[in-house]
C-alpha cells in the first residue's frame, strides 16, 4: 500500500490569517488485496478506504504581535547554587 497527500497553505489578512487546503490520497491508491488457501479452499478479496478527503483550515492570530519576548529570571534554585558556590 501507498498513498500521497498534497496541501497549500498562505498567509493573508496581513499575516494574521493562515489558510490551509490539503487532499489526502491524491492518487486514490489506498487499496488493499489479500489471498488466502487453507484446508484446500482458496479464498480472495480486495477492496479500499475511503482515504479520499479534502481538508480546509484556517487560523487567526489575535492580539499583539510585537511583544518583546518574557526576560529570563532567575529561580530559587539558581540563587541557592550561587550562595553554595560564594560559600566555598
Amino acid at each position: 500500500m501507498w498513498g500521497a497527500d498534497i496541501g497549500f497553505q498562505k498567509k493573508i489578512l496581513k499575516g494574521k490569517g493562515n489558510l490551509k487546503i490539503g487532499l489526502d490520497d491524491i492518487f486514490n491508491t489506498l487499496r488493499w488485496r489479500a489471498e488466502s488457501i487453507y484446508a484446500g479452499q482458496r479464498m480472495s478479496g480486495g477492496g479500499s478506504w475511503e482515504a479520499h478527503q479534502y481538508k480546509i483550515n484556517f487560523t487567526y492570530n489575535f492580539g499583539n504581535n510585537k511583544v518583546k519576548t518574557a526576560r529570563r529570571r532567575k529561580t530559587g534554585l539558581e540563587d541557592e547554587a550561587g550562595r553554595i558556590k560564594k560559600g566555598n
